[in-house]
């Protein structure tokens, strides 16, 4: 018995290193797990923000699109089919308001980061007030079109004195989105 009572206290020693060194490691761990949490919540905070904020986002998104929509040719539309709608668009405006439409050309298409800009060039003869009106029509026109440039010139002014004929020129385009 002598035996077992000189072992006890070595056995107990072994077994307290023991659950020192457990202890230790498991405090270490602990240490390791707690990093790894705050280095991970600001995502989890940053997900659920979204999360929250996802119907405010999917309405700004709506409306991004609605004004694309309004201010460009979509990217299914290939530039040619873009031309020739605004130039028919254009020639009709100008038509309407009583002007006569001398020439209509597409120029090339112009690629920029995200939209081509197609050019049109259109020399119109008129009344000042028939020109006036297709431009304040023009402005409505959706998908927009954009004037780049315009010279007016006077022509010829009528017998009565009543209204005086101009020449425009004007350097018209439109935009077509390049995204998929």
């Amino acid at each position: 018995m002598t035996v077992k009572i000189r072992a006890l206290p070595l056995v107990l020693m072994v077994l307290a290193v023991a659950a020192a060194l457990l202890a230790y490691w498991g405090y270490q761990t602990h240490l390791v797990l707690a990093d790894r949490l705050a280095a991970a919540e600001p995502r989890f905070a940053r997900q659920a923000g979204l999360l929250a904020a996802q119907a405010d986002m999917q309405q700004q998104f709506d409306q991004i699109v609605t004004l694309l929509a309004r201010h460009a040719y979509p990217s299914t539309t290939d530039a040619s089919q873009a031309a020739n709608d605004a130039q028919q668009r254009i020639r009709s405006v100008f038509t309407q308001a009583g002007a006569d439409v001398l020439s209509l050309q597409v120029l090339a298409a112009r690629s920029g980061p995200g939209f081509d800009a197609i050019p049109l060039s259109i020399r119109v003869d008129g009344d000042m007030a028939q020109i006036q009106a297709a431009l304040l029509t023009l402005r409505t026109l959706a998908p927009a079109v954009y004037v780049d440039g315009f010279s007016i010139q006077t022509g010829a002014i009528a017998n009565d004195n009543s209204a005086v004929k101009v020449v425009g020129q004007f350097e018209l385009f439109v935009i077509r989105d390049q995204a998929p």
